[in-house]
């Protein structure tokens, strides 16, 4: 049933979760390029990896075979 501010409220919701993902992602992607410039580089490659890692899971999800508890 649609809104009377249009759309589906899981829309708008999936929509809010979207935008404010999107802005933690990028300011997650600045500070790790701020770790370049501050750090040596197998810090920076570390943190690159963890970038890179947390990206795919956010927008992809976990492999399929990885569990969420260490």
């Amino acid at each position: 049933m649609a809104s009377a501010g249009g759309g589906s409220t899981a829309a708008r919701s999936s929509h809010a979760w979207y935008l404010t993902t999107q802005d933690v992602m990028n300011r997650l992607w600045v500070a790790e390029r701020l770790v370049r410039i501050q750090f040596p580089l197998p810090v920076h490659e570390a943190a690159r990896a963890y970038f890179l890692d947390l990206n795919r899971t956010v927008w992809e999800g976990l492999p399929d075979g990885e569990n969420r508890t260490p």
